[in-house]
């Protein structure tokens, strides 16, 4: 049966054409599933009306094949993970004190995340804590903490970077959003 291309429809310099139509019109085909027998009739600057399905010409033949590549909407929905929050309980201290690092892990996907482990890392370089992180519904959240001794820490800025996932346990819709930094001062000996 003929049926319309629907809006998103379009075409580019390159030569891509896009035509978009409804699923349940070609028998409700998934991401990834080649369609063959297709019969598409592409008709260029057509007054409403003069060209009907009956007397369209034919574009294509029907011996090609096309896979279908799907969006957004098409993918099933998953979790994300994100640290929605990072706080440390002293951003000025001085050498010797006890840093408390808390995240906030919150799920912003659309299914239920498993448990996962969450990584403070300071500078860049040293692992504070991989810490178990319960599993979390869509929209929930969770807070996580790890304490930093800073008795051998040097004078100066350090930085500590949260990532949620961090061993990717969780396939997530999103793995590009897990991760927060903050900054804090060590000062000098604590008195």
């Amino acid at each position: 049966p003929f049926v319309a291309a629907a809006a998103g429809s379009n075409f580019n310099a390159d030569g891509t054409i896009t035509i978009v139509v409804p699923t349940s019109a070609i028998g409700n085909p998934t991401v990834g599933q080649s369609l063959t027998g297709f019969l598409t009739r592409i008709a260029v600057n057509v007054v409403a009306g003069t060209i009907t399905p009956d007397n369209m010409p034919d574009s294509l033949t029907p011996t090609g094949s096309y896979t279908i590549v799907g969006n957004q909407s098409c993918a099933p929905p998953q979790p994300d993970l994100t640290v929605a929050q990072l706080t440390a309980s002293n951003n000025q201290a001085r050498q010797g004190d006890k840093v408390t690092f808390t995240a906030t892990i919150t799920n912003v996907g659309q299914q239920s995340a498993g448990a996962s482990k969450t990584e403070f890392l300071l500078d860049g370089a040293t692992v504070l804590g991989l810490i178990d992180t319960p599993a979390l519904g869509p929209g929930a959240s969770a807070t996580v903490t790890v304490n930093w001794l800073t008795a051998s820490a040097k004078k100066g800025q350090h930085t500590i970077k949260a990532t949620a996932d961090k061993t990717n346990l969780v396939p997530e819709s999103n793995e590009a959003n897990n991760t927060r930094t903050i900054t804090v001062s060590i000062q000098g000996n604590k008195t």
